[in-house]
């Protein structure tokens, strides 16, 4: 497995859309604790991301900009 560190820099998030557009998955700064990420359309990518976290078949919560592009990934009951 490729593991980079990349220290964080404007520069660097395209370098992180890169590995994610690739089926990687990338570590990133939050305000509080480190996330780990990954396209959430890439099967392969989020069950790496699954065995990472240890998260067996609990859910995996996904961030979204906005409500709009949340309902491009789910369908959601109202």
């Amino acid at each position: 497995m490729d593991r980079t560190i990349v220290r964080f820099e404007r520069s660097s998030i395209d370098g992180a859309r890169s590995v994610v557009v690739h089926g990687g998955l990338i570590v990133y700064p939050t305000d509080t604790v480190y996330g780990l990420g990954c396209d959430p359309t890439n099967e392969d990518a989020v069950r790496r991301l699954a065995e990472a976290k240890m998260r067996d078949q609990r859910p995996i919560p996904i961030l979204c900009s906005s409500k709009g592009a949340a309902m491009e990934l789910v369908e959601m009951n109202h």
